[in-house]
């Protein structure tokens, strides 16, 4: 989702942590990435916030852990001038070292994250406004025009952002602008209420989010301590879906919670120990550490988390931008979802905890591909806490004929194009697509079959006195039982069984499904259908009911722990 301002460009960021040694430790902070900035009270982690602050003023967004996170009005009660005004003295001020700890101007801060709110949600509208009269005053630029509005129609508008955010932080609230620029809350459709009235965790979440969403491109955020104002489960998805909205941007996160970063594994770390010198009051420098993506970051700190009573899902995936992680956290909230690279480390991983008696307060599953597992395959994995999908991969929820329905409604009411046109046309070109290369996933396949067939002939146990004799696997079978499959559900039209027995991914079939309901790329789609997860409750009970037994099996855990 793009950012709601367009002043300045992303940049690089090149921070500085003098060590007492006179070295430092330097981190380079691009776009699209976070820092965790780590250590024990005493150790210097809101000096440090306010040192990256003061070298980055043109560009920093300081968000302090003693902000005040309450509402005098639920309305906007300051101009644009006064704004203006407040907003410079305020920055002036946080350039003072002691601002650390101070919470100067809180009510004005919380007036001008209501401002930028209502302000941002006028201008998308003063730009519709502003394309339909082009539209309608100029005959040669009607076109253009029209398409404009349409276009900006179809985003999601500043206040669409913040209620996505809330739903992803598991927050069951939404916010609107009503007449009187008044913004009230409502909880699951009931009565709305105003914004003055919202629990701690919901305007703690609003104003941060608020804070991010509206700021300029290219900002570098210095988020102090989320965990004083937000309960972990609410931080873990709040951070990556603002990472996610704001690419263009930088995030520092000063936090006690030493598992966050764990949910992050392509962040980095500074682990700060104790402040060596001091001036003024004020810490000069750390005896600190840079731990980088590649360092072994889970073993360093897994001992950190004892005494943390987690619910955890171990998926594949090696990446935040994996389809795997964003899905699963809608179907498991109540998790948190740790990808693990591959189907070995998955299984390792959930075997390693539910074995380990000493840390009984964790209670932990996996979920792995079926990668045409047998039957008996998959019993002995569920016996271990780990269950196979029944489809190919975590691309046959996304693109299911179901889901891409759904999705496609919505997009041709916000286009006013023809949502059934659009299917046909996705459905069309898929099948195309996978019609070309129907040889590679017939061959592909029935690879693996075979594969799957031989290692399932090799007995668990083995009677050193005798031969080993493995049952053979008749791959000229297997090739036809595929190409049979495939040939079928192409001349059927059967997307649905193609898109769950093949890998698509590698005939451009998901990219002409996204095209063809009128999406710039499949990223577009699938973002579209993490917010249609978010959205609609009906959507997400049908993806959910389609992860059983494993649905069952958190359930039955959660009820009756062990």
């Amino acid at each position: 989702m793009p950012a709601m301002t367009n002043e300045s460009a992303p940049r690089l960021f090149e921070l500085t942590v003098p060590r007492p040694d006179s070295s430092v430790v330097p981190v380079s902070l691009r776009a699209g990435s976070v820092l965790f900035v780590m250590g024990a009270n005493g150790t210097g982690k809101s000096s440090i916030m306010h040192r990256f602050y003061r070298e980055n003023y043109d560009a920093g967004v300081r968000i302090s852990a003693h902000r005040r996170t309450w509402f005098s009005s639920s309305t906007v009660d300051i101009t644009a001038r006064q704004k203006q005004q407040q907003e410079s003295n305020m920055r002036n001020a946080e350039r003072d070292p002691q601002y650390r700890w101070r919470a100067d101007y809180d009510e004005q801060r919380t007036s001008m994250a209501i401002f930028n709110l209502v302000d941002a949600e006028n201008s998308l509208a003063r730009r519709i406004a502003d394309a339909m009269r082009r539209a309608a005053g100029d005959e040669a630029e009607r076109p253009a025009a029209e398409d404009t509005a349409r276009r900006l129609a179809a985003e999601d508008s500043p206040l669409g952002r913040i209620n996505h955010l809330l739903r992803s932080a598991n927050l069951p609230v939404g916010i609107s602008i009503e007449p009187g620029e008044e913004i009230l809350a409502a909880r699951d459709g009931g009565d709305p209420y105003r914004m003055a009235e919202m629990s701690d965790g919901e305007r703690s979440a609003v104003l941060l989010a608020a804070e991010v969403l509206t700021a300029k491109r290219g900002s570098l955020f210095l988020i102090d301590e989320p965990e004083r104002h937000l309960h972990r489960s609410i931080i873990t998805p709040l951070i990556g879906s603002l990472l996610a909205m704001r690419v263009d941007c930088s995030f520092v996160v000063a936090t006690h919670e030493v598992g966050l970063p764990l949910d992050f594994p392509h962040a980095q770390v500074l682990l700060l120990r104790r402040p060596s010198e001091f001036s003024g009051g004020v810490p000069a420098s750390w005896d600190a550490d840079l731990l980088k993506p590649s360092d072994t970051l889970d073993e360093q700190l897994q001992r950190d988390l004892l005494g943390a009573r987690r619910r955890i899902l171990f998926v594949e995936g090696r990446t935040e931008a994996s389809l795997d992680r964003p899905l699963y956290s809608r179907v498991f909230p109540d998790f948190t979802v740790v990808s693990k690279g591959s189907q070995a480390q998955v299984l390792h991983a959930t075997k390693g905890l539910r074995g380990a008696k000493d840390i009984a307060w964790v209670d932990a599953f996996g979920l792995v591909d079926r990668d045409n597992r047998v039957s008996e395959e998959v019993e002995r994995l569920r016996d271990d806490g780990v269950f196979a999908l029944d489809w190919y991969s975590v691309e046959s929820i996304y693109y299911h004929p179901v889901i891409q329905r759904r999705v496609a409604e919505r997009r041709a009411a916000a286009l006013g194009s023809d949502a059934t046109a659009d299917l046909r046309v996705a459905r069309q070109t898929a099948l195309q697509r996978i019609g070309n290369r129907a040889d590679h996933l017939v061959r592909k396949r029935t690879v693996e079959r075979a594969r799957q067939r031989a290692r399932g002939g090799i007995p668990t146990e083995i009677d050193l006195d005798s031969k080993l004799s493995v049952p053979p696997v008749d791959v000229p079978v297997l090739r036809d039982e595929e190409r049979a499959v495939l040939t079928k559900a192409l001349r059927e039209g059967d997307l649905r069984t193609l898109i769950e027995r093949y890998p698509i991914r590698e005939t451009g079939a998901l990219d002409g499904i996204a095209r063809g309901l009128k999406f710039e790329s499949t990223q577009d789609y699938e973002r579209a259908v993490l917010r249609l997860l978010g959205d609609d409750e009906e959507s997400l009970e049908w993806v959910r009911s389609q992860f059983e037994p494993l649905v069952s099996a958190t359930v039955d855990s959660k009820t009756n722990p062990a």
